[in-house]
């Protein structure tokens, strides 16, 4: 596998996973709007967050709106890993600190790339 199909197989992979990670919390919105109380967050952010998880997901997908989508879903994982380490959530931030090194791996891995997904 070349360096842009890879490139390419990466970005799909991971604008599904931050992409089925916000819907799924609308799915589950009334425990993740306890979650967020519990962390001293007001309910309207758990839509803010998982949007922003949909949109910066999709924004991955284009060349020219690829930075937009790695700024804005690095900043909702950042987020989630300063909730966690101040929560003390132990284990937990396992995950944003992942989704961060994929960003940047990918923004990497992308750099000077030309063409689109879609």
């Amino acid at each position: 596998m070349n360096r842009s199909a890879a490139a390419h197989a990466a970005t799909l992979a991971l604008a599904t996973v931050f992409a089925a990670d916000g819907l799924l919390r609308l799915t589950r919105l009334e425990f993740h709007i306890l979650q967020f109380a519990v962390w001293g967050y007001p309910a309207w952010m758990v839509w803010a967050v998982s949007v922003g998880q949909v949109v910066g997901a999709a924004l991955l997908l284009w060349r020219r709106t690829f930075p937009a989508g790695v700024a804005l879903l690095g900043l909702i994982s950042f987020g989630f890993v300063v909730t966690h380490v101040m929560s003390g959530d132990g284990w937990v931030v396992i995950f944003p600190v992942a989704m961060l090194a994929g960003l940047a791996g990918l923004a990497v891995l992308r750099r000077g790339q030309p063409g689109t997904l879609g």
